[in-house]
């Protein structure tokens, strides 16, 4: 890691734990060099930061564009490897980007979901974005589940603690089923979404509340 960055993992772990009662299951499964896509479910805007301290590596992650526009903060999530994406539209550019980092051999968090879910815990609907990365790269890709993060960030100090589980891999050998085209991301990118169910259904022990993909 580089020192800032370093630092900063430090930092928030540390007040991670006492604030939030975090906890990462299951982080040794994450590899500690080359390609990896980290595909999560999304519920609050600690989720990156969550992931990030989960891991002895370095992660990036794409942020909305808009939290960019106030400089210095934008200079400081820049420097923790935030990269912009202008959501509800198509940028090419950000997913090329990350693209990129992934030949590399860096690790790259994506919520399929798109956006942050405000239902009951369910998964959402799965975009292609997940599925691009993966094809383009053959980076595998290892299923998340981060509990507790909304429920936190509405009261930090109920008991629930947050916790963050680290699933299955999905190997790169099985995307040959999959086509290069919207209909091939569309299929890969349902199945991911359905193995984050499927982590948050054997941790929970309930099946979690789904949107069509």
């Amino acid at each position: 890691m580089r020192p800032f960055y370093c630092l900063s993992w430090k930092i928030v772990r540390v007040l991670s734990k006492a604030i939030l009662g975090f906890r990462a299951v299951g982080p040794e499964k994450v590899p500690s060099s080359g390609p990896i896509i980290l595909a999560s479910n999304h519920r609050s805007y600690f989720d990156p930061p969550l992931i990030g301290i989960s891991v002895d590596r370095e992660v990036h992650f794409m942020a909305k564009s808009e939290l960019f526009s106030f400089r210095p903060f934008g200079r400081l999530i820049a420097s923790l490897n935030a990269h912009p994406v202008r959501r509800g539209q198509k940028d090419s550019a950000a997913v090329d980007e990350m693209v990129e980092l992934l030949k590399r051999g860096e690790a790259v968090v994506i919520f399929p979901e798109g956006t942050r879910q405000r239902g009951r815990g369910g998964v959402g609907r799965a975009k292609s974005g997940v599925a691009r990365l993966a094809l383009s790269t053959g980076a595998p890709i290892m299923t998340v589940y981060i509990r507790g993060s909304r429920e936190k960030w509405k009261a930090l100090f109920r008991l629930k603690p947050v916790r963050v589980y680290f699933g299955r891999v999905i190997e790169p050998e099985t995307y040959g089923k999959y086509s290069r085209d919207s209909k091939g991301f569309r299929a890969l990118a349902g199945h991911v979404v359905g193995e984050i169910g499927r982590l948050i259904e054997e941790v929970d022990g309930r099946a979690p509340e789904s949107r069509k993909t």
